[in-house]
C-alpha cells in the first residue's frame, strides 16, 4: 500500500492508483530529464501478431521453416531457441502472416512484461509485439539492453492493462521512453549483447561437435506405440508387467546396447537424494522448465529462493547431473554450473540427481543423457498416466557406454567450457542492462564509457575490466556477489569464441 499526491498536470486517461506509484513517477521524471524519446522514433515500426482466422494452429508446426515466436520463447528476457517451433514459409504466406528478417525486438503481450532480441527470419504469434530495428537510428543491441533494464521493463509493467490477464498494448511499446546516449556509448553497451550472442553460438557448436563423437547404437528413433509380440518370461521384470515396457523397439535397443558392452549408469555414478535444505532462512529450489534446463545447464545464479517446509536432504554441488523425473526427455537433463562448490542449494522433487567421479565425467555423461539412445531408455520406463513420469532410481538403470579416461578428460573439459560460455553469455546480457541503469543513475559517466570503448578498439581491456569488476549480481556497486568473479575466464572464452 502507498499514499501519494499527484499533480493534476500529471494525470492522464489512467485513473488507477497503481499507475501513479511514486517509483513509476520518479522513473518517468528521470527519463524526461535525460531527454528520452519514444521507441517508435528509433525503429521502422511496431506491430503485433495477427488475431482471428489467420492465426497459426499447432498442427501446422514443422521441423523446417521460419521461426514462429511465441511468448514462452522470451519470458526470461532472452531468446529460448530450445522451445522454438517452425512454420513453412509457404504456409505463412497462405495464411497472410508476415515474415520478418534481420535483428528485431520482440515483446510479450500477456503476463509480466518481457523482451528479447532475435536475429533471424521470424513470424510472430498474436501474443507477440515486434519492433523492427533500424541500425541507422540507434544501435539495435543497445535498444534491447535498455528495454530489458529496470527502466524499460518498469515502464511496461506500469502500462499493463488488468483485464482477464495482464496485457501489454502495442501503444505501450511504441511510446516506451528510451534514453539514447551517444553512439560510442551505445556501441560499448551493445557489444556486451553481441559478445553474449557469440558465446551462445560457440557453446552450442562446441557441444554439437562433442556430441558427434559419442557412440550411437539405435538408428531408429520412432517408437511403435501399438504392437503385439511374444515376450520370453526370462526377460520379464516383476516391477513392470505392462505391454509398453516390452515393445520390440525397446527390446531391440536393449539387445544392441548389451552387445556392445554398455553398463548400467548406476555403475558409473551414484544418485543423490535431493529435497529442501534450510540455509539462512531460505529454501533454494530450481523450477523445472527454465531455459537453463533446456540448454543442458543449470546456472546456480538463476535458482530462486522460497520458503517451504523443512525436509533435510543432501546439498547439490557443481558437477551434479540433474535428470527430470517428470516428462523425461533430452531437454530435461542438465549439469549444475557454479563458481563455488559445494552449493548451498537443493532441487525440488521431480528430479533425480546423479553424482559422477569428476566434473569432466559428469559433463560428458550429462551430454550423452540427452542423446536418442538415452532418451529412448528413459521414456521406456515411463509409468505416468496423465503425463510421462519415472521413478527417481530409473536413471541408474539406463545402459550407458564406458569411455576411456583420456577421452573423458579431453571431451569433458570441452563441454565444461561450453557450459561456462553459456553461463557467461547470460551474465553479459545482464551486464548490458546493468550498464544502462548505471549510466542513468549516475554511477558511471558517458565520458568513462567513451574512453573505455576507445581503449578496447586499441586492444586495451584494463578500463573494461575496471567497469565489469564493479558489477554485482544486483547491479553496479550494488549488493550481491561479483557478476564476473573470474574476468580472466571471461576474456579467455571470448578469445576462443572469436577464432
Amino acid at each position: 500500500m502507498f499514499a501519494t499526491r499527484v499533480a493534476t498536470t500529471n494525470l492522464n486517461e489512467r485513473l488507477d492508483a497503481g499507475f501513479y506509484h511514486p517509483e513509476y513517477l520518479s522513473l518517468d521524471d528521470r527519463l524526461d530529464s535525460f531527454g528520452a524519446v519514444s521507441l517508435y522514433t528509433l525503429v521502422k515500426g511496431v506491430s503485433c501478431g495477427p488475431f482471428g482466422g489467420n492465426a497459426i494452429a499447432d498442427d501446422l508446426y514443422a521441423e523446417e521453416g521460419v521461426i514462429f515466436v511465441r511468448p514462452l520463447n522470451i519470458t526470461s528476457n532472452t531468446f529460448d531457441d530450445a522451445s522454438v517451433v517452425k512454420v513453412p514459409k509457404e504456409l505463412l504466406k497462405k495464411y497472410g502472416l508476415k515474415v520478418y528478417s534481420g535483428k528485431n525486438l520482440y515483446f510479450g503481450r500477456v503476463g509480466m512484461p518481457c523482451v528479447s532480441v532475435i536475429n533471424a527470419e521470424t513470424s510472430i504469434s498474436p501474443n507477440i509485439i515486434i519492433a523492427r530495428l533500424d541500425s541507422a537510428k540507434a544501435d539495435p543491441d543497445y535498444l534491447y539492453a535498455f528495454s530489458s533494464s529496470r527502466y524499460g521493463l518498469s515502464q511496461l509493467k506500469r502500462q499493463l492493462k488488468e483485464v482477464a490477464q495482464p496485457t501489454t498494448s502495442t501503444d505501450a511499446v511504441k511510446y516506451l521512453k528510451v534514453f539514447l546516449p551517444c553512439r560510442e556509448v551505445q556501441k560499448y553497451i551493445g557489444d556486451k549483447i553481441r559478445q553474449a550472442e557469440m558465446l551462445f553460438a560457440w557453446s552450442r557448436n562446441r557441444k554439437a561437435k562433442v556430441a558427434s563423437t559419442l557412440p550411437v547404437v539405435n538408428q531408429e528413433t520412432d517408437v511403435i506405440i501399438k504392437e503385439a509380440c511374444f515376450v520370453s518370461t526370462k526377460i520379464l521384470t516383476e516391477s513392470r508387467l505392462d505391454g509398453w515396457f516390452y515393445q520390440s523397439s525397446y527390446l531391440k535397443l536393449e539387445e544392441l546396447l548389451r552387445k556392445v558392452g554398455y553398463v548400467k549408469l548406476g555403475d558409473l555414478c551414484k544418485r543423490v537424494n535431493a529435497g529442501w535444505k534450510k540455509s539462512d532462512s531460505y529454501f533454494y529450489y530450481y523450477e523445472i522448465g527454465g531455459i537453463n534446463v533446456s540448454t543442458g545447464t543449470i546456472d546456480a545464479d538463476l535458482i530462486r529462493a522460497c520458503d517451504a517446509p523443512t525436509r533435510a536432504k543432501t546439498t547439490i554441488r557443481f558437477g551434479d547431473v540433474v535428470v527430470s523425473t517428470v516428462r523425461p526427455n533430452r531437454k530435461n537433463v542438465a549439469l549444475i554450473i557454479d563458481d563455488h562448490s559445494p552449493l548451498d542449494m537443493v532441487a525440488t522433487s521431480g528430479f533425480s540427481v546423479l553424482r559422477f567421479r569428476s566434473n569432466e565425467e559428469a559433463a560428458l555423461y550429462g551430454l550423452w543423457l540427452r542423446s536418442d539412445d538415452a532418451t529412448m531408455q528413459l521414456m521406456r520406463w515411463n509409468s505416468g498416466s496423465a503425463y510421462p513420469a519415472i521413478d527417481d532410481e530409473v536413471p541408474l538403470h539406463i545402459l550407458a557406454p564406458t569411455f576411456d579416461s583420456k577421452f573423458v578428460e579431453m571431451m569433458g573439459a570441452k563441454i565444461l567450457d561450453a557450459h561456462f560460455a553459456l553461463r557467461i553469455a547470460n551474465k553479459l546480457s545482464k551486464s548490458a542492462s546493468f550498464l544502462v541503469e548505471a549510466l542513468i543513475e549516475g554511477n558511471v559517466t558517458e565520458s568513462q564509457f567513451i574512453a573505455t570503448q576507445k581503449a578496447l578498439e586499441f586492444g586495451d581491456t584494463s578500463q573494461d575490466r575496471a567497469i565489469l569488476s564493479r558489477l554485482k549480481t544486483e547491479g553496479m556497486d550494488g549488493k550481491g556477489d561479483p557478476l564476473f568473479p573470474d574476468l580472466d575466464r571471461l576474456y579467455e572464452l571470448l578469445e576462443q569464441a572469436n577464432h
